[in-house]
């Protein structure tokens, strides 16, 4: 073995100092984990897309129902015309 613990055909050999059935208990415990890192990741990113839903059907209704257009209101905010941006609103005087 080279220095570092990296075996001769270029790879790290986790297991050098494990008997076959450790491997395979150790290998499945990792696919354990693993399996459970995605599941959170999954789920993660499955309430992030019913948050984005959420707003994108609030946005739509406003602008259907209430005269409004969100991402004109929120465009012209952060180019800094708020005053602009006060005067778009159906409701304003």
């Amino acid at each position: 073995m080279a220095h570092g613990g990296m075996a001769r055909n270029g790879n790290y050999s986790r297991y050098r100092f494990c008997s076959g059935v450790l491997r395979k208990q150790i290998r499945y415990s990792e696919l354990v984990m693993y399996t459970r890192l995605i599941r959170i990741i999954y789920n993660s990113l499955l309430v992030i897309s019913y948050i984005t839903q959420g707003f994108i059907l609030v946005a739509f209704s406003l602008l259907l129902f209430g005269k409004f257009c969100v991402g004109a209101y929120l465009y012209l905010i952060l180019r800094g015309n708020s005053t602009l941006a006060n005067t778009t609103c159906s409701w304003s005087p």
